[in-house]
């Protein structure tokens, strides 16, 4: 059974999907919502743009987005995962590197193995994104050192820019917050556990945090630069009004 898991750069509401596709979701989980298509086959979707498909192949995801198509845009960001049902193992499941084993079908935790897929994909989303301004910020820092940078438009869209992403991250996201319901589910809290260990989720999470405090350095350190420059501008400015006062006292004093 294949899951793949996608980042959606564009998509309609929860709401439109289920009119176009004619089918409903239902809460599974907390900011998560499942629908199933067919025996073994459903559509897992979170409120922080991630889909993700359970026992389609790509052929059949096509089809079945088909009535959505023009609304939906996948990102460049995606992850797939295998699940295997293995009566022989001793536990309820085994985690490999290319697969998890399932002693036996189960929805819960096939959910669970889609949400932190989704929470992988979602986090990759967003290391994506600190890096493109990680490599921005150094060409500002580099123009700084060098006395070139005195613009603070682009310093304050970059500033912007990480607020509403750190927004994102630790108040709509809730990228690494295990949901309620698993501490009812032995089993499937054991599930979420290692695999978030496996996707190495909060060793991730805990570089992204350095990275954005990084940045916030960086953005104080360029501010600095550009408050020296402005108050040295005025320096020089009281400068040439004092000069300007001594030479017009000369000529007063030579007349």
């Amino acid at each position: 059974m294949e899951i793949y898991s996608y980042y959606l750069e564009k998509a309609p509401a929860k709401e439109e999907i289920e009119l176009r596709l004619g089918v409903r979701f239902e809460k599974v989980l907390e900011k998560a919502y499942y629908v199933k298509i067919a025996d073994q086959k459903y559509i897992f979707l979170t409120a922080f743009n991630c889909i993700t498909f359970i026992g389609f192949d790509k052929d059949g995801i096509t089809s079945i987005l088909k009535p959505v198509k023009n609304e939906i845009a996948f990102g460049h960001i995606n992850q797939d995962y295998i699940v295997e049902i293995d009566g022989s193992i001793q536990h309820n499941f085994k985690i490999t590197n290319s697969k998890i084993l399932l002693s036996s079908f189960s929805e819960p935790l096939l959910f669970v193995v889609a949400l932190i897929i989704s929470q992988s994909v979602a986090l990759e989303k967003y290391e994506t994104i600190l890096d493109r301004k990680l490599s921005a910020s150094k060409g500002m820092l580099t123009s700084g050192l060098k006395g070139y940078f005195s613009k603070r438009k682009p310093l304050v869209a970059l500033a912007n820019s990480l607020a509403v992403l750190r927004h994102e991250m630790v108040v709509e996201l809730y990228l690494l917050d295990k949901p309620n319901i698993l501490w009812d589910d032995e089993s499937a809290e054991k599930l979420y556990n290692e695999l978030s260990l496996f996707f190495e989720l909060k060793e991730r999470f805990a570089v992204v945090e350095y990275k954005l405090n990084l940045l916030k350095e960086d953005i104080a350190f360029l501010t600095d630069i550009l408050n020296h420059k402005k108050s040295e501008f005025l320096e020089w400015i009281i400068i040439a009004l004092i000069a300007f006062e001594i030479i017009m006292s000369f000529f007063k004093m030579a007349g």
